[in-house]
């Protein structure tokens, strides 16, 4: 790469063409990232001062010195997620049956008279995502098991749990309290 004497960066990628530098600045320093124009090439480069990796230059350009958050699997956001929306979550007695894993949890919801077709316990495992969802149908006591790779593209069950637990949420926000005598 051919440098650029006034600034001290490569104006040419190694492939011969021009590189399309950009620029972010906040209240400590400056940071550049610049595109090769070639679309053969796509060469990402940055300037960035000594001591960053290699394989660190492109996350220290974009994010400066804020730390990047560690990925938390669909589950997890949601279990951290309906307990911020007050569901109270126990532990629960038994392994998960998919992967073994003792961090499993209980959410049992107290029934409401306007919400009849809300399950009433789900079982989660954080572990592996692993969940079963239990709810009465008329006199029937119904239930599914779900796997975890069923949270990553929701299935149908993982988005009506979530929006019950949201319109729950919603309820006392709003002051209505859950009916437990019902």
């Amino acid at each position: 790469m051919s440098r650029n004497t006034g600034t001290n960066t490569a104006s040419h990628c190694s492939c011969g063409h021009r590189l399309r530098w950009e620029h972010r600045e906040d209240f400590q320093e400056r940071r550049s990232l610049a595109l090769c124009r070639n679309p053969d090439c796509g060469v990402i480069t940055t300037a960035l001062p000594e001591g960053v990796e290699p394989e660190q230059r492109l996350a220290s350009c974009l994010l400066g010195h804020v730390p990047t958050r560690r990925y938390l699997k669909p589950w997890v956001r949601f279990y951290f997620k309906s307990s911020r929306f007050g569901s109270i979550w126990r532990p629960f007695h038994e392994v998960c049956p998919d992967c073994a894993g003792e961090m499993t949890v209980q959410l049992g919801l107290p029934p409401h008279l306007e919400r009849q077709s809300d399950p009433y316990e789900i079982l989660l495992c954080l572990t592996c995502g692993a969940t079963g969802i239990a709810w009465w149908l008329g006199a029937e006591q119904m239930a599914i098991a779900m796997h975890g790779d069923e949270w990553n593209e929701p299935s149908t069950a993982v988005i009506i749990l979530k929006r019950v637990l949201e319109a729950r949420a919603a309820m006392a926000r709003d002051g209505q309290t859950w009916d437990f005598l019902q």
